[in-house]
């Protein structure tokens, strides 16, 4: 009959394996890693690229620069995927806007209606057939005079002409405004036949 084989001792198992090499008793993922390294690498060298900003970008950056008020100076290297661009230096000037220019300056404005409503109306008698045309030529005229002083505002200019007979006359106007920068200002003018009250209302953009 057969003969039952030997089971080997625990003691003698441990001893073989403290003897085996380094090399052969290495885990199943390093022999991954040591394939891995032996694989050519695909990454590109790093490619310096020196360029200078388009007009256009110029353009940009001078209009961030001065929404902020800060100098013009742009200099550093910027990194991105693998990439290194160097940006050389530059130095512009920058014309900082006048904060004053935003805020509605009452007495320009009373000026300019003045000089509009003498340009249509001086020496003019009271005709009904003639006031529409009156009314149009002195709110074209201070609404272009108003823009000619450049100021980021927008304006609405309303005019009222009546004839001078005795009768009363009441209006009244509300705005929901900054107060800070926008304003309003009415000029009530008049000659021996006729009122014109034009008022002109101011916001800043």
């Amino acid at each position: 009959p057969p003969q039952p084989r030997a089971r080997p001792r625990a003691g003698v198992e441990l001893a073989s394996r403290a003897f085996e090499p380094a090399h052969a008793r290495r885990s199943p993922r390093a022999s991954d890693d040591r394939a891995r390294a032996r694989r050519p690498s695909r990454l590109r060298p790093f490619a310096r690229v020196s360029f200078s900003p388009s007009p256009r970008g110029r353009e940009t950056a001078a209009r961030e620069r001065r929404r902020g008020a800060v100098p013009t100076r742009v200099a550093g290297e910027q990194r991105s995927r693998g990439r290194a661009v160097e940006m050389d230096e530059e130095e512009e000037e920058v014309q900082v806007e006048d904060p004053t220019q935003a805020i509605f300056v009452a007495d320009d404005v009373n000026e300019i209606i003045k000089e509009s409503i003498d340009a249509v109306l001086q020496n003019a008698a009271y005709s009904h057939a003639k006031v529409g045309q009156w009314t149009s030529s002195a709110v074209e005229t201070t609404l272009r005079r108003l823009t000619a002083l450049k100021k980021p505002f927008k304006y609405v200019v309303t005019c009222v002409i009546m004839q001078k007979n005795g009768a009363g006359l009441h209006t009244a106007s509300s705005c929901y405004w900054d107060n800070e920068t926008d304003g309003s200002r009415t000029v009530r003018w008049e000659n021996k036949s006729m009122y014109c009250i034009v008022t002109v209302f101011g916001l800043a953009v």
